[in-house]
């Protein structure tokens, strides 16, 4: 329980992302309302026009960072200064994650993921990616 959200109900990840046209590699260290800490990577395929390296957050509304493991999709797009070499690039997605409860039906936890970096493409991007959390390490859980 915290003073922002009664339910703690929430998982916050700084993050460091390399997208390439048809992929998305994220690595990023989950932190929960539960006290819970871990060390994520997540791998996606998907379309995006542009190619970037950035850092950021992601924060989304699932109880604990173990509901953030197994698969999930983004929806978003990223702004570039355009030209053959790297330049400013800001992005922002909503991003979705699913679980199976104890009774095996699904959960669907949403948040959003933003970030600033360097990257390659047009200037308005729209970027589709689905793939799949897994937790490298559990620093506390």
């Amino acid at each position: 329980m915290n003073r922002i959200d009664p339910h703690g109900l929430w998982t916050f990840t700084p993050r460091l992302n390399f997208t390439f046209f048809t992929g998305d590699v994220t690595i990023g260290l989950a932190f929960d309302g539960q006290g819970n800490i871990g060390l994520q990577l997540t791998g996606s395929v998907g379309l995006s026009l542009s190619a970037g390296f950035t850092g950021g957050v992601t924060a989304t509304n699932a109880p604990c960072i173990k509901n953030l493991e197994g698969p999930g999709s983004s929806t978003g797009g990223a702004v570039n200064i355009p030209g053959f070499l790297p330049g400013f690039e800001a992005e922002f997605n909503q991003v979705w994650t699913g679980w199976l409860n104890q009774q095996n039906d699904p959960d669907v936890y949403k948040g959003y993921d933003f970030g600033i970096g360097l990257g390659v493409g047009l200037p308005a991007t729209p970027q589709v990616f689905t793939g799949s959390t897994g937790t490298l390490l559990h620093l506390r859980y």
